[in-house]
């Protein structure tokens, strides 16, 4: 397969990064790394940063330029801190004086975290809505539920290319784990279901914008939907009661057998007239694929024809999108049970206004596909982990005719006999069209997505192997923009964050790999090389930062979005990597009471010029005074 730039990629390869300045420093780095200081150094050989940017000078020893830089500060709170422990607080750098300053924490130099926003909730289920599923708990009971809070964008930047396929932090580069909430038993003196305590739910968060998912547990999920929408959480105390509506799905009757009722319903029927017993049916987003419904097994309760084997199932839905229709943006799955041999589910997604569930067709049998899987160059297996991902199933027809509305994936394992003998894997799949996502474990080898034919007419089809290509080798060099070599600088190659931006997920992104420069400033990895991508797109797409070291006062440098084309076994970066004289961002982290923040790690993000993500430029730690040392570049550019 010939390697194709991706578009708006430059087909010449990976412009590096380089720099890093962690603070509080403790002392200076080892030489021979490079300094940032003055007068020993002249600041005036310092390149700008960016075409006629303003030149650096020197101040308290440090060469530095006098400019600013738009940034989000990450501020993670360490767990043995008495505020906010464990918490994780995003700021854009234009927020960061919001506070009115004090005597003790002035404006540029001091800059207040804001308090926590206490959340207290239930989710009590409506009489009306108990009378609707017929499952009762009491008029005032709680369901024991697990509840996440996702935090969201306050909105995407102007610098922003597009919009990114979520409005989730996480789509655009920011390290925000969802906020798992604890389970509480609230004192009212109230029985829960079945007798039990009466359970609610109790989280601490940083104030913003949240999607919220209250998820009650089995088998109470069969019965009352999760409650899913956008919160806003603030400083303070704020209790929070859902379920007043646990039934509607704003008014979507799409899928209705009969009847006005607002929560939809579905009737499920398999072409081969077989029985669906032990099969379940949910509603999914199509783009989280997080379960927006009731999860209801197919059994005796909802079959309402016995020839064929047909089942009404209603799903309740309490989803609040911004559209105002339930069912925008989703799927519906019917599930095969655990242990049923290579069976597909049936997807079957909301389009053009209906949600019309397509009969479960005909398919035939599952065949045991057998093969190896070597490294192109000498021929040598390679152990790896293998994912099978359908694209079509067939069905049964000779021409093949195919479904895209049965979707199957499974792994399997390809292991290196100590004989030198092949790595081969077996594995049972329907028959169809597959992507195989191929993770060697092999240092040498590349990380690839590989097409697979399950043909129709054997019942074992071996010599299905897959050829990975070498790992590619990277070459540079980086030097400070004074002319002075870069020594013992890190030099990482991450996934890039456009990748999570553009929706391509995460099992396709290339894998990490990390470097140290030389004495001369050269470095060399070696990094995976494609096919990694859909649409025929097989380049790898990385962020190269190179961070100087520690102590060096010299700002990481970030380039985005290179990527990486299969062809020479070598590609040697001629053009130096340069690091400038950094801006100096600095400060002092306080709580609402002024006291400092201490061993917080601090994380700066910018979204470079042109870029769809954002990219972390700098990092540093608070002292036992809350203070930080910040150096940045200024914002990333390809």
């Amino acid at each position: 397969m010939r390697a194709r730039a991706a578009a708006g990629s430059a087909t010449a390869v990976i412009a590096l990064a380089l720099a890093c300045a962690c603070g509080p420093i403790a002392g200076n780095p080892p030489l021979p790394a490079p300094i940032n200081s003055c007068p020993e150094h002249d600041c005036s050989l310092y390149k700008p940063f960016v075409a006629d940017g303003p030149a650096a000078r020197c101040g308290s020893g440090t060469c530095d330029v006098a400019a600013r830089v738009d940034y989000t500060l990450v501020v993670s709170v360490p767990d043995t801190s008495y505020f906010a422990p464990a918490q994780t607080f995003v700021i854009p750098s234009t927020q960061l004086f919001a506070r009115p300053p004090t005597t003790t924490c002035r404006v540029g130099v001091c800059a207040f975290l804001p308090g926590l926003g206490v959340v207290n909730g239930q989710y009590r289920p409506l009489r009306s809505a108990q009378n609707q599923v017929s499952y009762f708990i009491g008029d005032v009971a709680a369901l024991p539920v697990h509840v996440a809070y996702r935090p969201l964008l306050l909105g995407p930047p102007p610098s922003m290319t597009k919009p990114p396929p979520t409005n989730e932090a996480t789509s655009v580069g920011f390290p925000l784990l969802p906020s798992i909430a604890d389970r509480v038993s609230p004192l009212d003196g109230i029985a829960g279901p079945l007798g039990g305590p009466n359970p609610g739910f109790h989280a601490l968060l940083p104030p913003g914008s949240y999607e919220r998912t209250v998820m009650p547990d089995p088998p109470f999920d069969a019965f009352f939907p999760p409650d899913v929408g956008t919160v806003s959480v603030t400083t303070g105390v704020q209790s929070v009661a859902t379920g007043t509506d646990v039934l509607n799905s704003v008014d979507t009757t799409a899928g209705m057998i009969g009847g006005s009722r607002e929560h939809p319903t579905f009737k499920i029927v398999r072409a081969d007239e077989a029985p669906l017993d032990g099969w379940t049916a949910h509603l999914r987003d199509q783009t989280t694929f997080r379960r927006l419904s009731t999860h209801v097994t197919l059994g005796d309760a909802n079959r309402m024809m016995m020839t064929p084997p047909t089942y009404r199932v209603e799903l309740n839905t309490n989803h609040h999108p911004a559209s105002g229709d339930a069912l925008t943006n989703t799927d519906l799955l019917v599930v095969p049970p655990a242990g049923v041999d290579a069976t597909p589910t049936l997807v079957a997604p909301f389009l053009a206004g209906t949600l019309a569930v397509p009969t479960y067709p005909l398919i035939p049998p599952p065949a045991t596909v057998k093969g190896s899987v070597t490294i192109t160059t000498g021929g040598a297996p390679a152990s790896a982990e293998l994912l099978f991902r359908s694209k079509k199933i067939y069905l049964t027809t000779s021409d093949p005719s195919f479904t895209t509305n049965l979707f199957y994936e499974t792994h399997a394992t390809a292991v290196a006999a100590t004989d030198g003998a092949d790595a081969r894997y077996s594995v049972r799949l329907p028959r169809g069209e597959y992507d195989v996502i191929v993770v060697p474990s092999d240092g040498s080898a590349a990380k690839s997505v590989l097409g697979l034919i399950v043909v129709t007419d054997l019942d074992t089809q071996d010599g299905k192997n897959f050829a990975l290509r070498p790992k590619r080798f990277v070459r540079g060099v980086a030097r400070v923009s004074d002319g002075r070599a870069l020594a013992g600088a890190v030099v990482i190659a991450t996934p890039a964050a456009s990748l999570a931006a553009s929706g391509v997920p995460s099992e396709r992104w290339p894998r990490l790999a990390i470097t140290t420069t030389e004495l001369d400033g050269t470095f060399v990895f070696t990094l995976d090389s494609g096919p990694i991508f859909d649409s025929g797109t097989i380049y790898d797409t990385y962020d190269i930062t190179v961070r100087p070291a520690d102590g060096s006062r010299l700002p990481w440098v970030v380039s985005p979005s290179r990527s990486v084309p299969i062809g020479d076994a070598d590609l040697l970066l001629t053009d130096p990597i340069e690091i400038p004289a950094p801006i100096a961002a600095g400060l002092t982290l306080v709580d609402p009471q002024e006291n400092p923040i201490v061993r917080a790690i601090v994380r700066a993000y910018a979204v470079p010029s042109g870029g769809t993500a954002f990219v972390e430029i700098g990092r540093a730690l608070t002292d036992t005074g809350g203070r930080y040392e910040l150096f940045l570049a200024g914002t990333p550019h390809p």
